[in-house]
């Protein structure tokens, strides 16, 4: 069988390549179009979630694997969640808990409605460690800046209704766990 054509320029298959630009291009789509919005579905957060994975796993291969745990009420219940929120706990688990990592190593993405409320969870290997001091994290790689920002617009939308911790947990793991009201945000059950 012939093999699929090759870019000149980068060695890439021509179908791969056209592949990842449609996924940047949704993710970039996505991110202007949403970006005005208090909230959106859940399921097209999936969806972009999705695509930036599989342009990670172009560049980290074997070293990357992905664990979904999603309830379907979630997938096809079009939950209201803050835009691009999903995007960044993921990004921050695969820059902090996998790059680092010589074998990379398995995120797990779970979400389900538990009584009013969504919990999603973002769970990586890694070791949840504070900063020696205030000099030794600002010399250091992770700003916070990402989960700050995430945490932030969630107090913004739902108060103190809604919440995003970073928990050392199974051992040997970092967990991002979100937990959002899923009733209107600014009001109150």
């Amino acid at each position: 069988l012939p093999s699929a054509p090759r870019c000149a320029a980068c060695g890439a298959d021509a179908p791969r390549a056209r592949e990842s630009v449609t996924r940047l291009a949704n993710m970039l789509r996505y991110s202007l179009q949403s970006g005005q919005l208090e909230t959106g579905p859940h399921d097209e957060e999936l969806r972009i979630v999705e695509d930036y994975l599989a342009l990670e796993q172009i560049r980290h291969e074997s070293r990357l694997r992905v664990r979904w745990d999603v309830a379907e009420s979630v997938v096809t219940g079009g939950l209201p969640v803050p835009p691009m929120l999903l995007q960044t706990l993921v990004e921050n688990a695969v820059k902090y808990g996998i790059s680092t990592r010589r074998d990379g190593g398995e995120l797990l993405i779970s979400a389900r409605v538990e009584g009013a409320a969504l919990r999603i969870r973002v769970t990586n290997p890694g070791e949840l460690a504070a900063p020696a001091s205030a000099a030794a994290a600002k010399a250091g790689s992770s700003t916070g800046v990402g989960l700050r920002n995430a945490s932030e617009r969630l107090r913004l939308l739902y108060g103190d209704r809604a919440s995003l911790q970073l928990l050392a947990e199974p051992p040997g793991c970092v967990t991002a766990d979100v937990l959002i009201p899923l009733n209107s945000p600014g009001k109150t059950p």
